[in-house]
């Protein structure tokens, strides 16, 4: 693989993992915010989006240390450890969604 063409293949698999982390990040967000209204139905949706937008964003994440290790940019390091957080929000998540029905 040539340089250029190692340099957009980076591109590529960075822009597509924070697609994908965005969409999880946007949707935790959306079931959190549903949940908070009672709409638990809609809030496990939204939950299922998240899920697959981390498996996604994780085997992006994956891809790109596959394919450069450690010798990362600051850039791509940013958005490496942005797709890594999704996992935790999404856990939280899946806690709240699980407690919720033990409340009402």
């Amino acid at each position: 693989m040539t340089n250029k063409e190692l340099k957009r293949k980076r591109e590529e698999i960075v822009e597509e993992m924070t697609l994908e982390t965005e969409t999880a990040k946007r949707y935790t967000k959306l079931a959190f915010e549903k949940l908070a209204k009672g709409e638990r139905g809609i809030a496990i949706k939204f939950y299922d989006i998240v899920c697959i937008a981390w498996e996604c964003a994780m085997q992006k994440h994956d891809e790109l240390w596959d394919l450069v290790g450690e010798d990362m940019t600051e850039e791509e390091f940013k958005h490496f450890c942005e797709a890594e957080t999704c996992y935790t929000d999404r856990i939280k998540l899946a806690k709240a969604l699980n407690g919720s029905h033990i409340k009402s």
